[in-house]
């Protein structure tokens, strides 16, 4: 045969697969009806890798095979049953890890390492890949103006309570103020003073607040019932 042939049939065999191997397709992200990437699936939770890059990996991508090894060891002994350890959520377990002490301790925790579910440690020091120093990035004006916003909106308005005629109280989440019919005030500081002993109306550094809550105090009134001294009684009815 040709060498020219044979060089032919070379180059265009070299472009066919080999029996069952598969063809690489480029891969999509799959969307959503509403054009959202679609991360509809089964998760763990169980990675140990800590979602910001903590201080001390500072300017460090990735690990070594030893350094991830030794983070196991340290791990499996801080967290042995032996160790009397606090239970270890989220990014506690790497830190933990790290740090490596005698003990984990964490004062709101509610059970110990007895109950924590293993964690798998990889190279990464970060889930933040983007930015590359692994850490949240701060919020865009855009974003900080829409969080402000967002929290505007959710502000509860205080509740108003009306007392017989002319006495009114403001209650917000920390503050109950007092206004009565003939002006005298009262303010308590409910964080600190549940029981409402200690009037703070007369303190002048409380001006400024007592000038806020008064706002929501109502401005009109409804007009007075007329009073009756006397009443007749219908008995085919039985009303007055």
């Amino acid at each position: 045969m040709p060498a020219t042939l044979v060089t032919v049939l070379g180059l265009a065999l070299g472009s066919v697969p080999a029996a069952g191997q598969a063809v690489a397709q480029a891969w999509t992200v799959p969307r959503t009806l509403d054009g959202q990437p679609d991360l509809q699936g089964v998760w763990l939770n169980n990675s140990a890798t800590p979602l910001e890059r903590p201080k001390a990996l500072e300017g460090r991508q990735s690990l070594s095979v030893d350094e991830v090894a030794e983070l196991k060891k340290r791990a499996a002994q801080i967290f042995d049953s032996s160790a009397n350890s606090d239970f270890a959520g989220g990014d506690d377990v790497f830190l933990a890890a790290l740090a490596n002490p005698q003990r984990f301790r964490n004062p709101n925790a509610t059970n110990s390492a007895y109950s924590m579910v293993p964690r798998e440690f990889d190279n990464r020091t970060s889930l933040i890949v983007d930015p590359p120093d692994g850490r949240v990035p701060p919020l865009t004006a855009e974003a900080q103006r829409k969080r402000t916003a967002a929290a505007a909106a959710a502000k509860r308005p205080p509740a108003v309570i009306d007392f017989m005629r002319g006495n009114h109280a403001v209650r917000t989440d920390r503050w109950r103020y007092i206004r009565y019919h003939d002006g005298t005030e009262e303010l308590y500081d409910e964080s600190v003073d549940r029981e409402d002993w200690k009037n703070l109306a007369a303190d002048p550094k409380y001006a400024a607040l007592k000038t806020e809550l008064s706002q929501w105090i109502p401005k009109f009134a409804a007009p007075a019932k007329p009073e009756r001294t006397a009443f007749d009684f219908d008995f085919a009815t039985y009303t007055y």
